[in-house]
C-alpha cells in the first residue's frame, strides 16, 4: 500500500508536456488532457492501477469526480463502471452520471459498491424510438457540453437464458 501511495505521488508530480495551445492550469478537463498528454504518465498510471486496484477502490470511493460523464448501460452489478471509478484515485477524471439495468438484485449490488442509484428501465422499450432515454441520459449529466463515456455489457449468462 505504501509503495503504491508512493508511485501515485511521484506520477502526479511530474510536470505533464501541455497539449498544443492548451494551459495546464485551469478547468478539470484542462487537468486531464495536460495528464493524457504524457504517456509516460499515463503508462505508469496504468501500471500501478493495475497493480494495486485492490488497495486503490477504498480511495477511489471518496476521490474528486472528474469531467467525464460515465453512463453506464446494462450495468449489472457495476464492474464496468468500478474500472471507471477506479481510475480517479489516480487522476480525476470520470463522474459515474448513470446507470440503467433490470435486474433489482443487481442494481442494489451496484448502489451499494458504487454509492449510485442505478435506474430500472428496460433498454428495449427505447429501441423503436430513443428521444426519451436521450432525455433521461442528458437530465443525469453534469453539463451537456461535458465528455460522455457510454458503456455497456453483454448480458450475464443468466439473462441470456432467461430471454
Amino acid at each position: 500500500m505504501a509503495q503504491i501511495k508512493n508511485e501515485r505521488r511521484s506520477m502526479m508530480a511530474r510536470k505533464p508536456r501541455a497539449v498544443a495551445g492548451e494551459r495546464i492550469a485551469g478547468s478539470a478537463i484542462d487537468r486531464l488532457r495536460a495528464f493524457a498528454a504524457d504517456r509516460s504518465t499515463v503508462r505508469d498510471a496504468a501500471i500501478t492501477a493495475a497493480g494495486g486496484l485492490d488497495s486503490l477502490w477504498a480511495e477511489a470511493r471518496t476521490a474528486e469526480a472528474g469531467p467525464v460523464d460515465v453512463v453506464d448501460m446494462f450495468a449489472g452489478c457495476g464492474g464496468m463502471s468500478a474500472g471507471f471509478l477506479a481510475v480517479n484515485a489516480l487522476v480525476p477524471a470520470y463522474r459515474l452520471a448513470m446507470a440503467v439495468d433490470i435486474d433489482a438484485l443487481a442494481m442494489r449490488t451496484y448502489e451499494r459498491n458504487l454509492g449510485l442509484k442505478p435506474s430500472l428501465l428496460n433498454l428495449h422499450d427505447y429501441a423503436e424510438d430513443q428521444s426519451a432515454i436521450v432525455r433521461e441520459v442528458n437530465a443525469r449529466r453534469s453539463s451537456p457540453n461535458a465528455p460522455l463515456v457510454l458503456i455497456g455489457c453483454a448480458p450475464c449468462q443468466g439473462f441470456l437464458f432467461s430471454s
